[in-house]
């Protein structure tokens, strides 16, 4: 219930967020608009009374692994131990999802695609969400290192082209709250969303 709550809001931030800002509207889809058991993006988003684009909001929770063990483990145990860094899974599987939910309202790709990553999880930032993309980690002197392709490389290979620009929103501001990562593939498309989304101080736009 609480996650289902969290993405409540961070739907009805998103929505805020580009009313506020943009001037749009975000609309939900209307029951019965789309066939039953259609998984579609959270919202129709609208200027002036025409579709401007879909929009899908996806929020990254906190890592609760230690806690779940800390709250069943009997006192005095000790818990934790090594495991694989799960958030890069966890980037490719929003981004998947995502991408069958544009799918299935916008498979021609007549309209532009953008998905919001509302993220809650302090360990986790927007180089992350780069490096699933590309594959690649860049260093702090600059060097880049391609050593993430088995996740830009694999289910998400050809999904991630369907989404056109990136929105990465930190909840809490532990670096750029909000960075803009553009598809350049679609010119069209990205042009559009430039000028939906007209750029104001404090967001980092970026391309890849």
């Amino acid at each position: 219930m609480k996650c289902e709550e969290n993405s409540r809001r961070d739907e009805d931030l998103v929505a805020e967020y580009l009313r506020d800002r943009h001037g749009l509207e975000a609309v939900r889809f209307a029951k019965g608009e789309l066939p039953e058991g259609t998984r579609s993006p959270e919202f129709q988003v609208v200027k002036a009374a025409k579709l401007a684009f879909y929009c899908e909001v996806k929020s990254v929770a906190t890592d609760d692994w230690l806690d779940q063990q800390l709250e069943s483990a009997p006192p005095g145990a000790i818990v934790g131990g090594c495991r694989a860094d799960p958030c890069y899974n966890r980037l490719t599987t929003k981004i998947h999802e995502a991408a069958g939910q544009f799918e299935a309202v916008n498979a021609e790709h007549a309209h532009p695609n953008v998905l919001f990553l509302v993220n809650h999880e302090p360990s986790l930032d927007s180089r992350d969400l780069v490096a699933v993309l590309t594959g690649c980690a860049e260093c702090e002197d600059g060097e880049v290192l391609p050593i993430f392709g088995k996740f830009s490389d694999g289910r998400i290979k050809d999904e991630k082209w369907r989404i056109d620009l990136y929105v990465w929103w930190n909840q809490k501001k532990w670096q750029d709250r909000y960075v803009y990562l553009f598809n350049e593939r679609c010119e069209r498309h990205r042009d559009q969303l430039r000028a939906y989304l007209a750029y104001h101080a404090g967001i980092c736009h970026l391309k890849w």
